[in-house]
């Protein structure tokens, strides 16, 4: 599939200087004209397509088996046999947060409508009404996760049981608050033996005390307001203080929300995880820059390291949740679902001892310095990436 060199130009058709190639040493523009038969074409596509193939493969092998093999290589120049370092990170934390929203999140939580039952408890005006609606609700919910729990097939985990438990927990309350509000307005007192003759049902003083109208938040012993007593900082200018009032008026409101249905505040912050990492990828550097300061390496070689790592990450993940799915997929017990076993925990096994060596190859330290750095980078960037997610989840709540 090679380009015939017969059918190129003399000359640069934009330029005009004589050329050495396929491309213009000049100006850099294609020697071979864009009009020209479909054959043509069509051949110069395949070209592209079997070319990239081979460098995927011939970037991801080493990149997942042989530690700092690619880094070290597109540091010293042999860059042409590999996909990009950015190009690469990008294209793995893509498929790779994709991915993982579909596992965290799977289609059947999304057929529980947890939101519609909970807002027509509102609508009922007997406690009998009430207690059948919010029966009904929880037997949905525990049929739910029966189903889920039992079903060989299905990819529920920890995340996806702790969700429907959530909706669970926003079923109680709702029945509870308006329960009290039926006592309120009736006064009619048996409700609290009503209440405590049906199992899952928390005592009145406890519902009435969940229901604070202002989210529970208190400033100076008084509830806080955006109005009536809001957050003031005195070294703010007034606009900055109404923006962090809104922002909270907004988190209350959203607070609820979420406890009704949590999944949403999953949602937001697997779509907020892209950007926190991206923005976390130069502070991995700057460590690794600060760690290795008399290293002799500017801070783009160890910017290569980082996006190497973190590519290696979600690769790494990417392998231990296909792992994973194929177990789930085995007769427990048998020789596949035990070799599928062995395999994801060598995998997860992998990832730091992977590290470890890369941070090793690439630096060229002894093993004690190199181990000691390794402890303290990672517990450094773990420390920081943590205070970064409890920021996307502060953001997500703001912005849901």
């Amino acid at each position: 599939m090679g380009t015939n060199t017969s059918d190129l130009p003399e000359h640069c058709l934009n330029c005009r200087t004589p050329l050495q190639g396929q491309w213009c040493h000049h100006c850099g523009q294609k020697a071979k004209s864009q009009v020209r038969h479909f054959g043509s074409v069509f051949m110069d596509i395949m070209d592209t397509v079997f070319e990239y193939d081979n460098r995927i493969w011939r970037t991801l092998v080493p990149l997942y088996f042989r530690p700092g093999k690619i880094t070290r290589d597109y540091i010293v120049g042999k860059r042409a046999r590999y996909v990009l370092p950015f190009r690469l990170f990008f294209v793995l934390s893509v498929v790779s947060f994709l991915i993982l929203q579909l596992f965290a999140v799977p289609d059947r939580i999304m057929t529980l409508d947890t939101s519609a039952g909970i807002e027509q408890f509102v609508q009922l005006d007997t406690p009998e009404r009430v207690i059948a609606e919010r029966d009904r609700r929880l037997l949905e919910v525990e049929q739910t996760i029966t189903d889920l729990l039992n079903d060989e097939q299905s990819t529920a985990n920890d995340l996806t049981v702790r969700t429907l438990e959530a909706a669970r927990s926003a079923i109680n309350q709702a029945a509870d608050r308006r329960l009290a509000e039926l006592e309120q307005s009736s006064g009619v007192s048996e409700l609290s033996g009503l209440a405590e003759s049906t199992p899952g049902m928390p005592e009145q003083s406890e519902a009435v005390e969940d229901t604070d109208a202002d989210g529970g938040i208190v400033i100076d012993g008084v509830s806080w307001s955006p109005t009536d007593n809001p957050v003031q900082v005195s070294w703010l200018p007034d606009r900055g203080n109404e923006l962090i009032n809104s922002w909270m008026e907004q988190g209350v409101q959203n607070l609820e929300q979420v406890s009704d249905d949590p999944r949403q505040l999953v949602e937001s912050m697997l779509s907020l995880l892209p950007i926190v990492l991206f923005f976390m990828m130069p502070v991995f550097a700057l460590l690794l820059k600060g760690f290795y300061l008399f290293s002799g390496r500017i801070y783009m070689e160890h910017f290569v390291v980082a996006l190497h790592s973190h590519s290696f990450l979600f690769l790494a993940m990417l392998i231990a949740l296909l792992l994973f799915t194929l177990q789930g997929w085995t007769a427990d017990g048998s020789i596949l679902n035990s070799g599928f076993n062995t395999l994801y925990w060598l995998a997860i096994w992998w990832i730091p001892l992977y590290l470890l060596l890369m941070q090793r190859r690439m630096y060229e330290q002894g093993w004690i310095m190199t181990l000691l750095k390794y402890c303290a980078v990672g517990i450094v960037y773990i420390f920081l990436v943590v205070f970064a997610l409890l920021a996307a989840a502060l953001i997500s709540l703001v912005s849901l």
